[in-house]
């Protein structure tokens, strides 16, 4: 996985400005992207194995690189009208939105909204949320305009990501689940979790369909908020989120494939580096 910094231009600028209204934005580097870059054999799985389950690696920070990849961010967002930002409840995501657009000269109006469906999928102990709500208070103190309220629709909150996963693990988890005051949760899920991706290793423990129709989803609730709020072409939205989840939001398929067979990976998709914005290839036409 590409780790480099994305490199600013105007030529860049120039297309942000004059393409898609709506913008794709993966977080910086967080430390378990760090991990993984120092895993010197990636085909060992018995070392992937590892990485995947490292609990010190759960709902991770950035790194110092990630620091510096959002720094070097600021002057592009900066020269761009922003209008909302649309961000993952997971950590990085956030950590990221905070350290690139608190030196947005609008920061203050700027709207962020913590969208659950586009969330990174779930495989590792990285993916696996701890506290939202303590996770969204530290952020509520940094950024003004903070809107969680998409979270309140789910039945239980702290374990949204369990609740649109698909039906076939969901309910294995949902079983066994069991109160445990000891993990942030408050609940047994992130053992399983890591239980049934062990299992599924090295396939990925929730299915790429799902992903993608948590995509289609985002895309939905995306297309309407900029028609019920009349969103001026010239204001950029951005969607702040994962690799894995971009490459089902941005890909194209053989529209043949039916539900019975596993979807393959886009034949033709936008490889995400960390902290790079791209416009967005949805077509988002109102």
């Amino acid at each position: 996985m590409e780790q480099k910094s994305s490199v600013n231009t105007k030529e860049t600028l120039s297309t942000l400005k004059e393409t898609s209204q709506v913008l794709i934005q993966r977080h910086a580097m967080s430390m378990a992207n760090e991990s993984y870059a120092q895993i010197k054999d990636h085909s060992n799985f018995e070392e992937l194995s590892k990485w995947i389950c490292d609990p010190t690696l759960r709902d991770p920070r950035l790194s110092e690189t990630g620091h510096h990849q959002c720094r070097e961010a600021r002057p592009l967002v900066n020269s761009l009208k922003i209008h909302t930002v649309f961000v993952s409840p997971l950590r990085r995501t956030l950590e990221t939105a905070y350290l690139i657009y608190h030196a947005h000269p609008d920061f203050e109006n700027i709207r962020f909204i913590v969208l659950p469906v586009i969330r990174e999928s779930l495989n590792t102990s990285s993916d696996i949320p701890s506290d939202v709500d303590q996770v969204i208070e530290e952020f509520r103190e940094l950024i003004p305009q903070l809107d969680d309220s998409p979270l309140e629709e789910y039945e239980d909150k702290k374990h949204y990501f369990l609740e649109d996963l698909q039906t076939d693990v969901k309910d294995v988890i949902k079983a066994e689940l069991e109160d445990d005051e000891d993990d942030p949760l408050g609940s047994n899920a992130y053992d399983l979790f890591i239980r049934e991706s062990k299992q599924a290793f090295p396939g990925r423990l929730e299915s790429k369909w799902n992903v993608y129709d948590r995509s289609v989803k985002a895309k939905k609730f995306v297309k309407n908020y900029i028609r019920n709020y009349q969103i001026p072409k010239d204001q950029k939205i951005v969607i702040l989120a994962h690799c894995i989840y971009f490459y089902m939001h941005t890909g194209k398929w053989d529209w043949k494939c039916d539900r019975e067979k596993e979807l393959s990976y886009p034949t033709d998709f936008i490889r995400m580096k960390n902290c790079e914005i791209l416009p967005d290839p949805t077509d988002y036409d109102l």
